[in-house]
């Protein structure tokens, strides 16, 4: 299964060799390389998948990525905090319709779909730049 940008095996955990479970890809893959397909158009240069960005069982109850829901993306073309600032504008402008939570980090960004939003049903936003 492929986006126009990415492949479901592009998800599958760099340190625990986990495939994406198969039964997700429509409900919760589909979307999330959706959007990933709109930052990369956005972008206008590759966006790929940190080497732990994908899916793993990481033992936490509030990452989304054991939820097949989360990616870490990174851009040679720009800084995350660009990136961070990019994807921002492209949820306010309606283009990532179910971004629901958005980290920065000094070197790459995360991006969830699905999950928990806020209240108002803006992302949930974190970051550790600085």
């Amino acid at each position: 299964m492929r986006s126009r940008y990415f492949a479901v095996s592009d998800w599958t955990g760099v340190r625990d060799k986990m495939p994406y479970p198969a039964e997700w890809i429509t409900e919760r893959w589909r979307p999330l390389a959706e959007h990933l397909d709109t930052i990369r158009d956005a972008v206008g240069a590759p966006i790929v998948l940190t080497p732990n960005g994908g899916y793993s069982k990481r033992p936490t109850d509030t990452s989304q990525h054991p939820q097949g829901r989360a990616a870490d993306i990174r851009c040679r073309a720009m800084p995350a905090e660009q990136l961070h600032g990019l994807i921002l504008r492209l949820h306010a402008e309606g283009k990532l319709p179910f971004l629901s939570g958005l980290g920065l980090y000094r070197t790459f960004v995360h991006v969830d779909v699905g999950g928990p939003t806020r209240r108002d049903g803006s992302p949930r936003r974190w970051g550790s730049v600085g």
